[in-house]
């Protein structure tokens, strides 16, 4: 099941919520033009094969910012969320932002974080700054929050792994969660992820670049 996508203007774009169904599968990108409409899946996968690539882990959180949030109460909440990447180690890139689109789980804004390994994003959980940062600038503002992490994969290139460059300065981020049914067989789910790879494979001149995997986790606050 596809149980929504969103998106967010650069720098974030979201969709999905986690259910109690079979396995769930993650696809995220940065696309190039805001608004494009179609389902994202790992443009890269095709080209992997003949690639060398790196196993990362990739994290989404998805929150519900109370209504009638000031300006300033929400630019802090984005800003802090942001400089997280300054006060620890083992983030490689992050994007934050609001979610463009209406979704029926009524999440507002969305954090991409992308880790080197498993490792750091549990040290990362524990982080008193981070901790911080919520307790102070993010849960009392928002309903709720909702973690997702994933393990992927990226081309072994440097420019690749930090999303660095020029195409990565605007655009918008767009994730995708999918729960399988649990009669899906292994072949049905490979076969499934397989076709959203060949779907966005075939559109380079949109996508900047995308990730797949099988959830790690997820937590709700």
């Amino acid at each position: 099941m596809i149980h929504q996508a969103l998106a967010l203007p650069r720098p974030i774009l979201t969709r999905g919520f986690v259910s109690n169904g079979g396995g769930m599968f993650v696809h995220q990108c940065r696309t190039k033009t805001p608004r494009v409409t179609f389902c994202a899946a790992d443009d890269q996968i095709a080209s992997s094969k003949s690639n060398k690539t790196r196993k990362v882990v990739e994290h989404v959180c998805l929150l519900k910012a109370k209504e009638g949030l000031s300006e300033e109460v929400e630019k802090d909440m984005l800003d802090y969320l942001y400089t997280t990447q300054y006060q620890m180690r083992g983030i490689v890139a992050i994007s934050v932002g609001c979610i463009g689109d209406r979704n029926n789980e009524y999440f507002t804004h969305a954090l991409y974080m992308r880790f080197q390994k498993k490792e750091d994003l549990d040290k990362f959980y524990e982080n008193p700054f981070f901790l911080k940062v919520l307790n102070e600038y993010v849960t009392p503002f928002c309903h709720g929050l909702t973690n997702v992490d994933y393990e992927s994969e990226v081309e072994d290139d440097i420019l690749a792994i930090f999303r660095k460059g020029e195409e990565y300065n605007y655009g918008e981020e767009f994730v995708l969660l999918i729960t399988f049914a649990k009669s899906a067989s292994e072949k049905n789910t490979k076969d499934a992820m397989d076709s959203f790879a060949q779907l966005t494979s075939s559109l380079p001149s949109l996508i900047v670049q995308s990730t797949q995997g099988a959830y790690v986790s997820d937590i709700h606050i």
